[in-house]
C-alpha cells in the first residue's frame, strides 16, 4: 500500500533506480497506479539493473540471495517489459536498462522526497535501510544527480 500511495501521490517527478523492482509486479494497484499517473504527464523514469551488465554478478552475494545473477536475467526483462507496458500511455514515461554504471543503492525519487535503501553485501535488499531524504538536504541533489547521470550513460534501447 505505501509504494501504491507514493506512485499515486507523484505530480512532477518519479524515478525507480534499483535492481529489478521485480517484485513490484505482484502489488495489487500497481500497474494502474503506474498508468494513472503516467497519463497526468508526471516524469517517470525507471531504471533497471541489465542482466547482461559485467558487475551484476558481483552485487549479488550468493549466500544472501535466493537466485544467482544467471536465473534473475529473465526476470530483469520481464519486470522492464511489465513497467513499459504500465506506463506506455505516459507522453514522459520511460524505462531504461542499466548496462553501463552500478547503482549501489536503490534510488526513489517521488517529486521532492528520496528513498535511498544502500545494497548491503550481508543482506538482501528487503533488509536494507531505508533513508528517506527531503529537497532541503544536500543529499537530495546528490541522489537525483546520480540518477541522472546513470540515466544519461544508458540511452534507451
Amino acid at each position: 500500500e505505501y509504494w501504491r500511495q507514493l506512485v499515486g501521490s507523484a505530480r512532477n517527478r518519479l524515478y525507480l533506480g534499483g535492481i529489478g523492482f521485480t517484485g513490484w509486479k505482484g502489488m495489487p494497484g500497481m500497474r494502474e497506479e503506474l498508468r494513472a499517473t503516467a497519463v497526468t504527464g508526471c516524469d517517470i523514469r525507471i531504471l533497471t539493473m541489465d542482466g547482461q551488465n559485467p558487475a551484476f554478478p558481483h552485487i549479488l552475494n550468493p549466500n544472501v540471495t535466493a537466485h544467482d545473477h544467471a536465473s534473475q536475467g529473465q526476470s530483469l526483462v520481464e519486470a522492464r517489459a511489465w513497467f513499459r507496458s504500465a506506463i506506455q500511455d505516459g507522453q514522459k514515461a520511460e524505462v531504461r536498462a542499466l548496462s553501463r554504471g552500478v547503482l549501489f543503492q536503490q534510488i526513489v525519487v517521488c517529486d521532492g522526497k528520496a528513498l535511498i535503501s544502500p545494497y548491503l553485501y550481508s543482506a538482501s535488499t528487503g533488509f536494507s535501510p531505508r533513508l528517506e531524504i527531503s529537497k532541503n538536504s544536500t543529499a537530495f541533489g546528490a541522489f537525483v544527480r546520480e540518477f541522472e547521470e546513470l540515466w544519461k550513460a544508458n540511452d534507451a534501447a
